[in-house]
């Protein structure tokens, strides 16, 4: 298998491999790919929908109906949610995020497979790494001043439903911490942080960041950490879709951001797969 770093700080890309190779590979070095680089992504691979499905078992477990259901998803009879741009989120542009953030199975594996792709010059995927700030710029003095912070997250389909979790977040498979930052209740110019026209204020994941002592932090403190981050080179990438290419992400340590998708007439369509961690349980 031919792997190559997409940064030195994270991001895989696989050329020129079979599904039959895939398959051959066991599920702990594919685990140990992922979490390594956090990002795989790879190119020129055809795949029949039974092959991507069992592909997604590689990687971890599969979400069952109840778990699309609970997140307002749905999976069709073949065991994929097809992920086009005539339904869901449309063609809107997504901002920074990481994957259903609020519940108790938050920041899953998520594989997208490209079907069809009318303009490879929208939808594009960026990545953002989340660790190298904290780990490497920041004073031991601001990081413990991080870690008496906590953020709010709401399951934004029920505002009832609000999750208290630490600021600081320690990666349950590496060990390795980053901040718990995902789609925010803010607008702002920087790049992946501009809202949709259609946006209203409170329908998002990320409400705010409190110290504990009660004080607020405001969120431009992480749109200024975001935007510090994408100044690295090694923390920051994007990946056009072409027809017959797989993306991985982790969910842990990067949040990643979707470009508008353009008015084309043919509809754009992705194969998705969310998979549950070893360490949550089903």
């Amino acid at each position: 298998m031919n792997i190559k770093n997409i940064t030195p700080l994270f991001g895989a890309v696989i050329e020129n491999i079979s599904f039959d190779e895939m398959i051959k590979i066991s599920k702990e070095k594919w685990k140990q790919i992922l979490y390594d680089r956090n990002i795989i992504v790879i190119k020129d691979i055809d795949l029949s929908e039974e092959e991507f499905v069992k592909f997604s078992y590689k990687l971890g477990a599969p979400w069952g109906h109840k778990h699309y259901e609970l997140h307002g998803e749905r999976m069709e009879s073949n065991g994929i949610v097809d992920w086009n741009d005539q339904s869901g989120l449309y063609k809107k542009s997504i901002c920074w995020h990481r994957d259903n953030s609020w519940s108790k199975w938050r920041h899953p594996v998520r594989i997208l497979y490209s079907i069809q792709i009318p303009d490879e010059n929208s939808g594009i995927l960026f990545y953002l790494d989340l660790r190298y700030i904290f780990n490497n710029l920041l004073s031991k003095e601001k990081q413990n001043w991080l870690n008496d912070h906590f953020v709010v997250v709401q399951n934004y389909r029920n505002k009832t439903q609000k999750f208290y979790y630490p600021l600081v977040e320690t990666n349950p498979v590496t060990g390795q911490k980053s901040l718990f930052i995902t789609a925010m209740d803010v607008d702002s110019n920087v790049f992946g942080l501009k809202k949709d026209k259609t946006y209203k204020k409170g329908n998002t994941f990320l409400l705010k960041v409190i110290h504990k002592s009660g004080k607020e932090l405001s969120l431009n403190y992480l749109v200024e950490y975001i935007e510090e981050t994408m100044k690295i080179k090694e923390c920051f990438f994007y990946q056009k879709w072409k027809p017959n290419m797989i993306q991985i992400m982790s969910n842990l340590d990067t949040a990643h951001m979707r470009t508008e998708i353009s008015n084309h007439p043919k509809t754009r369509l992705l194969w998705r797969k969310t998979i549950a961690h070893d360490f949550q349980i089903l």
